[in-house]
């Protein structure tokens, strides 16, 4: 009697999906942001959307380009003011799909500010920084003075309290 014996392999992995990326961020108004990331998988990857939520909830997939394992579709406008959610959807030559990895950008707005000093040295420990409108910072023309808060690594600013203003 002549046996055969098979190995059966049941590949129920999804891709990995990994260094999601948008640039710029925030993106002015009516301009083009590039969303990519990293996706992998041991059979091969099949398809790779970009879904973008707007800020009024309409959600738009996006096709993807691929160049080695990144995958990226640089023609997304950003046509709504605010914070945009996009999610990152693969799936594989097997069928797999991935667990939707997510990341966000947000539009600028004519109220927020541009800090145009990028070389200044804030030192450690210091937890506020006055800048000078048209020196330091692009803002709306009735400000000229704003204080911006250091948490970790990330500024914020409170461009709407008047200049010398309580801070708490």
């Amino acid at each position: 009697m002549n046996e055969r014996c098979f190995d059966v392999l049941l590949d129920n992995t999804p891709p990995s999906v990994t260094d999601l990326y948008d640039f710029p961020d925030p993106v002015e108004l009516y301009n083009y942001v590039r969303i990519e990331a990293t996706v992998t998988d041991l059979n091969g990857v099949d398809e790779v959307l970009i879904e973008v939520s707007e800020p009024d909830s309409t959600k738009t997939n996006y096709s993807t380009t691929k160049s080695g394992s990144v995958y990226y579709n640089n023609t997304i406008i950003a046509d709504q003011a605010g914070t945009h959610t996009y999610r990152i959807y693969a799936n594989d030559t097997k069928g797999n799909v991935n667990s939707t990895e997510t990341g966000t950008f947000r539009t600028r707005s004519d109220t927020d500010f541009i800090v145009q000093r990028g070389y200044a040295t804030i030192a450690t420990g210091q937890t506020d920084v006055m800048i000078v409108a048209g020196t330091d910072y692009i803002a709306p023309s009735s400000l000229s003075r704003a204080f911006i808060r250091i948490v970790g690594t990330r500024l914020s600013g409170d461009l709407s309290r008047p200049a010398g203003a309580s801070r708490c």
